[in-house]
């Protein structure tokens, strides 16, 4: 009888299986900066002085239990946007919930005071903007095209209310099971007194958008929106007064803690304070200016705002108080030397150093307000970073001090690359390729052949480089850079990036999600698939086989076989991504300081938990 061997078969097949893995399942990037996390929040809400919850857009769901000094990335079930979240508590000695609404009818609950959530019933498919609970089991949602649904079970089933219109309400408060109002877009205001069976429009004379209202007494109703809109109601919203704030700013959302006291947040860091009803508004600011986009009392002295970048701060009785951390400003570029210490620079001349693997950035003292667009170190200590203006740094000491270098220039420098410490180059506007042998002390201009302005540079040697920008231009030079030529690229796309990982091997990538290959040194460029049509913004390669390329909407393309196959790695965020590098670890860089790094495929499962410690 003929054995079968059944064992290395399955052996066989699950090694097949797990390589299949490791080719084809996306990577995953965690944020490093800002902390805990950078997308925008859209919502926060605090049930006591230590639980509260934020949410935001891809689905972003944050927890804290020690009131707001460490926050959990939660997992959410979702990764589109939630615009809202609302503790509903329950009779004495019975847990209460959490529900959050958001895009595509969205409907979370949380009945484990937020470490957990589960998708709920949804009403419908459009987007749910605002929520608002009276109890238990009565509860109201608003949204997109004058939708509002109500329950009286908890959230368990909703059935639509008419409200008679189809502009988008963006928010609703009740003050009891009869009387509430919703508002929304070119001054939609509604009112109900038989808990939403009818609600009729209410005339305020205003047409501005409104973002946020407030219902504290029966009577007492409040809306605010675009160009520092301040709307009063005392009759429960029967008549409505404008008010005169201290700003024109758009204003996004307003919280009541009783008749008395109330809170306002605007764009710029702005936070407008009332204890006397609306009869003044006093203006406050926190340390960093952001765009708020949601406020929540707990009491006097304890007050919540959230927004862009992930931007969280509470109020301590005397002074606003940061619970997230890091920089905000937009990073271009990123460059490491070894697993611990890297830089990035961007913004006004931002430069933010790493010691500690990514887990603290500092500032360094660029001394110059130019935007920098990239960075280079040659070892731990010597290092450049070049911008705007015709920047050109230098440091010998790691950033500790950075020295202007004269280039006597006014125009861009977009990218740099050296190949030792002592012969690099500089890429930018109208054609601009610079080459210095003596360490940066003096520049020599190379003739590129062109005007259109050069995006990136690129060396495999001291002889073998590469610069590519607008309208599909893509230079080659043999010879260190005496002579540049013209290479075909086949498109008018700009392209913003290249890289080469020998003489012969290199991509390029641009707008629309181009990607270029060429396996003989540019004398054929073939376009790849990328997935995207997203504008790719930088390429990194560590070989022939592997690289990636990010881009806008915080797009992270990967490949494992050269290009044949490009697949979308899982970045948490859709705001720009400017620059990725790989120095041991992968890190991509982009607008409002973000910064994230690679933590390998499969790993999207890990909860991170970032504090003040």
């Amino acid at each position: 009888m003929k054995k079968t061997h059944t064992l290395p078969v399955a052996i066989f097949i699950c090694l097949f299986a797990a390589l299949a893995f490791a080719q084809d399942a996306p990577g995953y990037w965690r944020w490093y900066n800002p902390r805990p996390q950078g997308n925008p929040l859209y919502a926060i809400q605090f049930r006591d002085e230590r639980s509260g919850v934020a949410v935001g857009r891809e689905g972003i769901i944050l927890r804290t239990t020690d009131g707001g000094q460490n926050w959990n990335i939660g997992r959410s079930p979702v990764g589109t946007p939630l615009y809202a979240v609302m503790y509903v508590a329950k009779g004495k000695n019975r847990k209460g919930e959490w529900v959050a609404v958001g895009a595509r009818g969205a409907v979370l609950h949380s009945r484990d005071d937020g470490a957990s959530w589960s998708e709920g019933h949804s009403p419908g498919r459009l987007v749910l903007y605002a929520l608002s609970f009276v109890n238990e089991k009565l509860g109201w949602i608003v949204g997109q095209e004058g939708t509002i649904f109500v329950t009286s079970d908890g959230g368990e089933n909703w059935r639509a209310q008419e409200s008679g219109v189809k502009k988008n309400l963006a928010a609703v408060a009740f003050v009891n099971e009869k009387r509430g109002l919703a508002a929304g877009a070119d001054g939609t205001l509604l009112v109900t007194e038989d808990g939403g069976a009818s609600w009729k429009t209410a005339s305020s004379g205003n047409t501005h958008n409104l973002t946020g209202v407030a219902a504290p007494t029966a009577t007492q109703f409040w809306a605010v929106g675009a160009s520092g809109t301040i709307l009063a109601s005392a009759d429960g919203g029967a008549t409505w007064k404008n008010q005169t704030g201290s700003t024109s700013r758009n204003l996004s959302a307003v919280a009541f803690l009783n008749s008395q006291n109330g809170a306002i947040t605007s764009s710029e860091g702005t936070i407008l304070r009332t204890t006397n009803s609306g009869q003044k508004w006093e203006t406050q600011t926190t340390p960093e200016s952001h765009i708020f986009n949601a406020v929540n009392f707990l009491d006097e002295k304890r007050i919540w705002v959230a927004g862009e970048a992930g931007a969280i701060y509470a109020y301590d009785g005397e002074k606003w108080v940061p619970q997230s951390q890091g920089w905000y400003r937009t990073l271009n570029a990123v460059h490491f030397v070894d697993n611990k210490r890297g830089w990035a620079v961007g913004a006004s001349g931002t430069i933010l150093m790493t010691e500690n693997e990514g887990k603290n950035w500092n500032l360094q003292d660029s001394r110059v307000e130019a935007d920098l667009r990239a960075v280079q170190f040659l070892q731990e200590k010597r290092g450049f970073a070049v911008g705007e203006r015709g920047v050109i740094l230098r440091t010998n000491n790691g950033g500790a001090e950075w020295e202007p270098i004269p280039t006597k220039s006014d125009l861009g420098f977009h990218s740099l690359f050296f190949v030792n410490e002592q012969e690099g180059w500089v890429a930018g506007e109208s054609g601009l390729l610079w080459h210095t042998t003596d360490g940066g002390n003096n520049w020599t201009r190379q003739n590129s052949t062109t005007k259109f302005w050069l995006e990136s540079v690129h060396f495999a040697d001291n002889q073998h480089g590469w610069a590519v920008g607008e309208a599909g231009t893509i230079l080659a030079t043999n010879d260190g850079g005496t002579n540049w030529s013209a290479q075909e690229s086949g498109t008018r796309a700009n392209l913003q990036s290249v890289f080469f990982v020998n003489d012969k091997e290199g991509w390029a990538a641009g707008e629309n999600g181009l990607i270029l290959k060429t396996a003989d040194g540019g004398e054929n460029w073939l376009v790849q698939i990328s997935t995207t049509t997203s504008n790719l913004q930088s390429i990194y390669a560590l070989n022939a086989k592997r690289a990636w390329a990010v881009g806008l909407n915080g797009y992270i393309v990967f490949t494992a076989d050269g290009g044949n196959t490009w697949n979308r790695d899982f970045s948490g965020t859709t705001t720009a991504l400017r620059a990725v590098s790989f120095r041991g670890e992968g890190w991509a860089v982009g607008r409002e300081g973000i910064i994230l790094k690679y933590v390998g495929a499969g790993a999207g499962d890990v909860q991170t938990i970032f504090g003040k410690k």
